[in-house]
């Protein structure tokens, strides 16, 4: 393997300064990291994102990588916080390039240069992170949960015992509405309140893949390398939760099939950990200060 490279568009220069040392991630097997994508905006939750990471933590997961598109210092003392612990790794990010201005926001969606903003995070992650033996992509709102009670660890060997030739696996949906009213709110957690679910669906999926059986990846795609496959798990297997508000963009209405998962009730310690984090970072939960009515 190369130690050195240079972009010299000729013969490669005998002056050692006209090269770069090439940089290798540090192996890690059997390890498991987050690609969270990109912190923008100054709407993100800091209540929330502490039970994220705490969840995280408690599923097996080993590091989480997330790119700083310019938040607030009221919500990056939570990642400040979580990066000195070592959970969290945290890169710049800057959108160059026109249209000048631009960001992650609603408003530019739609438009075809917002793919590559938010695509470039994805892609960048998977060779950052190829030290990792699987490498999880996917939201703060999002949390992968095994139906049986293992770590995220357990359950991705035993799915690549199961299935030998996977490069990836994909997970159904299911949707905790945060517009509809919490089916528990004496509880503490938002992961506990909102219990009440759409039945898992093929939609907005997300995936785990073993780093050194795909090319890349994108959002919601993996490019697998040959004979290597992707595979999709059964949502009786283990689903991905989604806590969100109504998507009324795709949806059209919030009335679709929906059931009530208990699941998170078996994580009682997660409270504990929520509770010691925000007093050591001064967070203080928004649904407990919101204005009457306002829902969070």
């Amino acid at each position: 393997m190369p130690s050195y490279a240079t972009l010299s568009a000729t013969t490669c220069p005998a002056d050692t300064t006209q090269y770069f040392a090439v940089r290798y991630p540090t192996r890690k097997p059997g390890h498991v990291a987050l690609c969270a994508k990109i912190l923008h905006g100054n709407t993100l939750d800091p209540e929330k994102i502490i039970e994220w990471v705490e969840m995280q933590k408690i599923l097996g997961v080993d590091k989480i990588l997330v790119y700083n598109l310019g938040i607030p210092d009221h919500i990056f003392r939570v990642f400040r916080f979580y990066q000195f612990e070592g959970i969290i790794e945290i890169q710049p990010y800057e959108l160059p390039g026109e249209p000048e201005g631009r960001n992650l926001s609603e408003a530019f969606k739609r438009t075809p240069q917002f793919l590559h903003d938010e695509t470039l995070a994805v892609v960048e992650c998977r060779l950052r992170m190829a030290g990792y033996d699987y490498i999880i992509s996917h939201d703060l709102d999002e949390l992968i949960i095994p139906r049986e009670n293992i770590s995220i660890k357990q359950f991705l060997q035993h799915q690549t015992a199961k299935h030998p030739d996977a490069a990836s696996f994909f997970f159904h949906t299911e949707f905790f509405i945060t517009t509809w009213e919490p089916t528990n709110p004496e509880e503490d957690l938002m992961i506990k309140r909102y219990r009440k679910t759409t039945v898992p669906r093929w939609e907005c999926y997300k995936y785990v893949y073993l780093s050194n059986r795909v090319v890349t990846s994108v959002t919601h795609a993996v490019y697998v390398i040959p004979p290597y496959k992707n595979v999709r798990v059964p949502p009786g297997d283990a689903v991905l939760h989604h806590y969100r508000q109504c998507p009324e963009d795709t949806w059209k209405t919030c009335t679709v099939p929906s059931t009530v998962d208990d699941v998170m009730t078996r994580y009682p310690g997660v409270d504990e950990r929520v509770r010691a984090v925000r007093v050591d970072t001064k967070t203080e939960p928004r649904w407990k200060v919101a204005p009457k009515g306002l829902k969070i």
